[in-house]
């Protein structure tokens, strides 16, 4: 049985899914010292790439929060839309 707090993760990862988010990805090289033996870190590379909105996350979320995509959305403008963005986004 899922706890709350089960649910809660799984609506966050779903929501952040849903809107994209950001990954940073981390490679460290390292080479081993001539003296003592122990390994150096030669080279550290940080990547950083935006991970698209996933459309089927969010049907999922709006059928599991009982939302009707046509209902919600469909009388709002552009700036209205944008704004609901916004509130998503800073949700996650």
């Amino acid at each position: 049985m899922l706890t709350e707090k089960d649910k809660e993760d799984i609506l966050r990862s779903l929501l952040k899914k849903a809107v994209g988010f950001e990954v940073e990805e981390v490679s460290e090289e390292f080479a081993r010292d001539s003296l003592d033996g122990s390994e150096v870190l030669v080279k550290r590379k940080v990547n950083r790439h935006y991970v698209q909105p996933d459309l089927n996350a969010l049907k999922t979320l709006l059928s599991l929060l009982n939302v009707s995509f046509e209902d919600s959305l469909e009388g709002l403008s552009l700036e209205e839309l944008l704004k609901e963005k916004e509130v998503l986004i800073s949700a996650s």
